[in-house]
């Protein structure tokens, strides 16, 4: 047994453990040692089961391993290293400058995410125990990929407080390069670390664009709603399309989606539309605009299942104004990246959606994340992004 603190749990976890789930909730601890952020030994029947970080939200646990405990530089050497393995030679075979390095517990970091682009990583680290062990993870993530030369840590949102934490934003490693430029398939695009969503851009919808080139482009008038800086719409433009219309909240998100279109030649063909979503969308319908594609792709609603009621009724709402805006035979894609929101509900949201317009809908397609958000059987919640992309008779 580890001279580390001990957290001793009750007879009913063992489930749990012996499904392999990385988290240890609160209520299935019987006693615990140890301050928050430490490493500890997590005993079952007073009989070492697992080890892992402590944490002072409802998962009380975010296991690193089953069995004994290990080093927490050894596991996060070999974690990162194995991460970096197969996803490193995947996007170079693609052509893919930007993508994530580590993606929280499918990776065996739980609460760890990880992107690169090109050789600037930026982290997000959600958890106490993570930041307690700052330089060790960033000497670790060096190690596995020496051709980082910027790291930046950029620990943002709502969900901190319940960890412990505090909102950081900071350049750890090297220097930020402020005009930070990488390609999202065809599409030159900024990344605006410090000030923008996310890590900076939204990696996890990157592989959407090639699945709608693939839809009848020439002389397309494409609606991207959520569009953030516009990757997807700019990309249909660079491939034929007529027109894009970019639906976008942020100000910042808008002059970047600008900037793009400018490189590219494009930006006679680009109508941007700053506001609230839910009002420019109603203000389109009103006025009679029709489309050949609409692009749905709104933030998560429902980040538990605690908020999954109030969520459909809003993505009901974009489901029927998606349908009343694109024009007979055009194309509607939905996405969802609220884990709580499934495959199957998606497709209830697009018969509701189609009854309530008097329409035909076909899916033809479900983009999901791609290969480098992989998901962990064991956490399913992992899954979060889903999409249909489908065909609208009216």
């Amino acid at each position: 047994m580890s001279h580390l603190p001990k957290v001793h749990l009750k007879p009913s976890a063992s489930e749990g453990i012996a499904r392999r789930h990385p988290w240890i909730y609160r209520g299935a601890v019987a006693h615990s040692q140890g301050e928050m952020g430490d490493l500890v030994e997590v005993l079952l029947d007073r009989r070492p089961v697992a080890f892992g970080l402590l944490g002072p939200s409802d998962i009380a646990v975010r296991i690193l391993g089953f069995g004994p405990a290990e080093d927490l530089g050894a596991v996060l050497s070999r974690r990162l290293a194995s991460a970096a393995s197969w996803r490193i030679p995947m996007a170079r075979s693609r052509g893919v400058q930007a993508f994530r390095l580590v993606h929280g517990e499918s990776d065996g970091l739980p609460a760890a995410v990880v992107d690169l682009y090109g050789s600037t990583a930026v982290l997000q680290l959600s958890h106490l125990g993570w930041i307690r062990n700052l330089d060790l993870f960033v000497r670790c993530l060096l190690e596995a990929v020496p051709s980082i030369r910027s790291v930046v840590l950029k620990n943002t949102g709502k969900h901190l407080p319940k960890e412990g934490l505090q909102e950081d934003v900071r350049v750890l490693i090297g220097s930020l390069d402020q005009d930070l430029t990488v390609p999202l398939g065809r599409v030159p695009q900024r990344v605006p670390v410090l000030k923008g969503q996310k890590t900076g851009l939204y990696l996890d919808t990157r592989d959407w664009a090639e699945d709608l080139s693939r839809l009848p482009l020439e002389g397309a008038r494409v609606l991207d709603a959520f569009s953030y800086q516009g990757h997807l719409s700019l990309n249909l433009l660079a491939l034929g399309a007529r027109e894009a219309v970019l639906v976008e909240q942020s100000p910042l998100a808008l002059s970047n989606a600008l900037w793009s279109a400018r490189g590219l030649g494009l930006q006679e063909r680009v109508t941007l539309l700053e506001g609230n979503a839910f009002d420019l969308l109603k203000g389109l319908d009103q006025r009679g605009e029709k489309f050949n594609l609409v692009i749905m792709d709104p933030p998560p609603f429902a980040p538990s299942r605690r908020n999954l009621e109030g969520a459909m009724r809003g993505y009901r709402e974009l489901m029927v104004r998606a349908i009343n805006l694109v024009l007979s035979g055009g194309f509607v894609l939905f996405g969802s990246c609220s884990h709580a929101v499934s495959h199957d509900a998606l497709l209830e949201l697009a018969l509701k959606g189609a009854l309530d317009r008097s329409a035909q809908v076909r899916v033809i397609h479900r983009p999901a994340q791609p290969w480098d958000h992989p998901v962990s059987p064991q956490v399913p919640q992992g899954e979060y992004l889903k999409g249909i992309l489908m065909e609208v008779d009216k």
